[in-house]
């Protein structure tokens, strides 16, 4: 493995902007999606370039389902010194980010950040088998030490299922089709073979321009292999019990129902009296930042602040 690994974070300048103020007084931030450690990076930067950089301790506390991303944002972790920083890693799921405090002995924190998703690393790992256009076994799981994989779904789901999967996470309109196509054509053994048998299935005008037809049925298997909703759901549902006063927490997501999940918690939050919502709409990434990083296209990000 490289000594450190190339990791571009999405909307990082807007993280820092809505973050870095919740972090004045010894600070502590958990990146609950820690990845390749670039918003780590990006934060401990602009904490070293502040004002208030010598007179408080900072405390960054990544959580990772995947254990290979914990070990590459150990290396790209390396060029952030400073007496006043500690960095921790830890391999777990952001949705028990309170059982995970409890156990480091942490009752509150300053800042927390999802970016929710796979990474690019991920997709970019061709054995992994998150990535449509990679000849891969069926896999897509980010912890590869749980049971259920993309093999699983695809192979022994039944139709209807495998329906409501691809209907309600990859709204996919052409769920029902590609649900039957899958189960009279199995076993489906990689990601290239599932790829070109859901782009049958995808009458040619209905198809979005360079976005490959099968994008939305993998995205929806992968939702499924990791539990992701679940662990969102369980996320918004605890973080008030750990989220110190004035603390900040942001979200980025890429899906629709991810969004929507968020913006509801957090108009639900605002309307207890305790929580200010500090985006009227979704922050999305910039066209500079979509030309440098086109995966980033879709991101949109919400924060909250936490104001008794």
């Amino acid at each position: 493995m490289p000594e450190s690994i190339k990791h571009i974070p999405v909307l990082a300048n807007e993280v820092v902007q809505f973050l870095l103020p919740a972090l004045k007084n010894d600070g502590i931030f958990v990146d609950g999606t820690v990845g390749g450690a670039g918003h780590i990076v990006a934060l401990a930067t602009g904490i070293l370039n502040s004002k208030f950089k010598m007179l408080n301790k900072f405390e960054f506390i990544g959580i990772d389902k995947d254990l290979t991303a914990i070990e590459m944002a150990k290396k790209n972790l390396k060029s952030i010194t400073g007496k006043n920083i500690k960095i921790e890693l830890i391999k777990g799921d952001y949705g028990e980010i309170v059982l995970i405090l409890r156990r480091l002995k942490i009752e509150k924190v300053n800042a927390i950040l999802l970016d929710l998703g796979a990474s690019s690393m991920q997709f970019d790992d061709g054995n992994r088998g998150f990535s449509l256009n990679k000849t891969a076994k069926l896999d897509m799981r980010f912890d590869t030490t749980s049971n259920l994989t993309a093999y699983d779904v695809v192979n022994k789901y039944n139709e209807k299922h495998l329906m409501e999967i691809i209907y309600k996470y990859g709204e996919e309109r052409f769920g029902k089709k590609i649900a039957n196509a899958i189960v009279n054509n199995r076993p489906i053994e990689t990601t290239t073979e599932l790829a070109e048998l859901i782009e049958k299935c995808i009458p040619p005008r209905f198809r979005k321009g360079k976005i490959h037809p099968a994008t939305q049925t993998f995205q929806a298997i992968r939702i499924e292999v990791n539990h992701e909703l679940e662990s969102l759901q369980q996320f918004l549902n605890s973080f008030d019990q750990i989220l110190a006063g004035n603390g900040r927490v942001a979200i980025i997501s890429f899906h629709s129902l991810e969004d929507k999940m968020v913006k509801d918690k957090f108009r639900e939050l605002e309307l207890t009296g305790k929580y200010k919502i500090l985006t009227d709409s979704s922050i999305t990434p910039t066209a500079e930042e979509i030309n440098a990083n086109i995966r980033s296209r879709s991101a949109k990000m919400r924060v909250i602040e936490k104001i008794v």
